[in-house]
């Protein structure tokens, strides 16, 4: 029978000949026109004002038309799985669905994915099945069914970015003085080739003034979308620390190939797979027993997310990493649960969250738990 690295290594080389065995011939989603429209020739030229009724590009707003035939105007901030949002002036962040969009115009540069993999950037124009991309003097024309997704451009740095932060705690005072503090931060940046996530978890707990839960997760994740499917993780590195499983410091690295199982606007789900290096240092140890380990990891993970109603999201994702013994053996991370939305940005989270090692190391005087858990409910912002 395989252990377990094995499998992973195997399932790791299986994952990467599927990468190639996916991979699809170049493809320019482009189709050039004979003419161009002249009302574009005079938007391009400069002479050509804007209003809803006129074809022309906006020069203060971007503005979307839906299919009943009702204008907005504010700003497109982005297009992904099939869903556009979209920042009213009048009627704050709306959600919308890609296929209820007839027009939409932006006075900014975009940057577009397109099936093929090719990015590119511009002011956009969207009419009926064409997308039209604007520099300068040139116009170039592309299918519409082709595009991915829209993102700001790149040379707009700060509208790449987008997150949440949520706070959850718990105070009891009495027979019985407890506080529990649980703090969840993650920020992304995301253009249409690329997305850079940083997330750190933290949790701090006393009972009758005692430390009881010291722990602190981060983790910084650099994906690359090389097709609709698959992305390539070149940097997924995590820093741990957690003073009750006598773990000063463990840092992983790892290169993981990934792929989306379902991706459209109500569901994501990805897979990821790959090996790296750990080290960690533990606080103290056994006599005769060193405090330092180094080790290849292999590992493997998942991401879930669905949208259960409008105001009901569901998450989950799970992390396994296969070290040798001496530094833990099987180490896992799960964490799941719901936002739920209140008003506005702000959200209730509701998280459970687990962590097992399957052979924890031991201090000089104490077998740590192979496994905690915690519910953690808090109050949650969206940026």
């Amino acid at each position: 029978m395989l252990k377990i690295p094995y499998i992973i290594i195997l399932s790791s080389v299986v994952l990467l000949f599927g990468v190639l065995a996916d991979a699809q011939p170049y493809r320019d989603p482009q189709t050039p026109e004979d003419e161009l429209d002249k009302t574009l020739r005079s938007m391009v030229i400069g002479d050509a004002g804007w209003s809803p009724n006129a074809p022309a590009m906006p020069t203060e707003y971007d503005w979307v038309q839906l299919s009943s035939g009702e204008w907005l105007k504010g700003e497109l901030i982005s297009m992904y799985r099939e869903e556009l949002e979209f920042d009213s002036d009048e009627l704050g962040l709306l959600v919308l669905d890609w296929d209820d969009i007839a027009v939409a115009r932006t006075h900014i540069r975009k940057s577009l994915r397109f099936e093929n993999g090719r990015i590119v950037d511009g002011l956009v124009l969207v009419e009926g099945s064409l997308v039209r991309l604007i520099n300068d003097t040139e116009i170039d024309t592309f299918e519409r069914g082709a595009l991915i997704s829209i993102a700001a451009s790149g040379k707009r740095g700060w509208n790449l970015w987008s997150g949440n932060i949520s706070f959850g705690g718990n105070m009891r005072e009495g027979n019985t003085e407890q506080q529990d503090y649980n703090f969840d931060f993650d920020v992304q940046r995301r253009t249409s080739s690329s997305r850079l996530q940083f997330k750190l978890l933290s949790s701090f707990s006393l009972t009758q003034s005692v430390e009881t839960e010291n722990n602190h997760r981060a983790n910084i994740n650099g994906d690359w979308f090389i097709s609709n499917r698959w992305f390539l993780r070149p940097i997924a590195l995590e820093a741990y620390r957690d003073k009750f499983q006598n773990i000063d410091v463990r840092v992983s690295y790892s290169f993981r190939p990934g792929y989306f199982i379902i991706d459209n606007k109500r569901t994501s789900w990805s897979v990821n797979t790959g090996a790296g290096y750990q080290l960690t240092r533990f606080i103290t140890v056994e006599a005769g027993k060193e405090d330092k380990k180094q080790n290849p990891v292999y590992a493997l993970g998942t991401d879930f997310e669905i949208e259960i109603t409008k105001d009901i999201d569901f998450e989950l994702y799970w992390d396994f990493q296969s070290v040798g013994k001496d530094a833990g053996g099987y180490l896992q991370h799960l964490e799941t649960g719901l936002d739920i939305e209140l008003i506005s940005d702000f959200d209730l989270t509701v998280k459970f969250i687990w962590d097992n090692v399957s052979d924890p190391v031991a201090s000089e005087d104490t077998l740590p738990e192979k496994t905690d858990t915690r519910l953690v409910v808090g109050i949650g912002y969206e940026f």
